[in-house]
């Protein structure tokens, strides 16, 4: 196994044991019997390995983000790796966990509505689907929080739904159909 790799799951296995806010650089690379120095040749700081665990051991392997057979996959690794999650989403500061899944959300979002238009999108239409991203986010954050309540199908029912009746009209534009009148 490489370095890289040994250092996620040394803290992935402290993380099922400690508080993260409580789990040092120090803890991470004595547990993957490596140098301090080694753990910042891969990582900036500990907000970048829990990105790094959440790319690689939380989202799903297939990565083309393409629709509801995505979405529904991602919620139901988000419910198996509750435990990793929960915990990483109670730290903050600029390189949270929260804040970078709301980035890589703001990117997913522009990408799949100019997929599902077929057709770039115009200003306003980019501010409502940041406006969603950040209503879908806060909804799954609070799914997870809350021990999900619902199931990880329900949650993506949810969500195609009311990405239908939020932005359906607004992402339209001067295209004849919504680009969601077929879900």
């Amino acid at each position: 196994m490489d370095s890289k790799n040994l250092i996620a799951d040394s803290f992935w296995d402290l993380c099922k044991k400690y508080d993260i806010n409580k789990i040092s650089i120090r803890h991470i690379h004595e547990k993957a019997g490596l140098s301090r120095q080694t753990f910042y040749n891969h990582f900036q700081d500990k907000d970048d390995l829990i990105q790094y665990c959440y790319e690689t051991k939380v989202l799903p392997e297939d990565h083309s983000y393409d629709g509801i057979p995505y979405m529904l996959e991602w919620y139901h690794r988000l419910q198996e790796n509750k435990h990793f999650m929960k915990k990483a989403l109670d730290t903050v500061g600029p390189n949270s966990l929260w804040r970078y899944i709301m980035k890589k959300e703001y990117i997913w979002g522009h990408r799949w509505h100019k997929k599902m238009r077929g057709a770039p999108l115009t200003e306003e239409m980019k501010i409502a689907s940041d406006y969603y991203a950040g209503a879908l986010i806060s909804a799954t954050i609070e799914w997870l929080l809350n021990d999900c309540p619902v199931s990880p199908e329900r949650m993506a029912e949810l969500e195609t739904r009311f990405r239908k009746i939020s932005l359906n009209e607004i992402m339209k534009g001067d295209l004849k159909k919504g680009p969601y009148d077929n879900l």
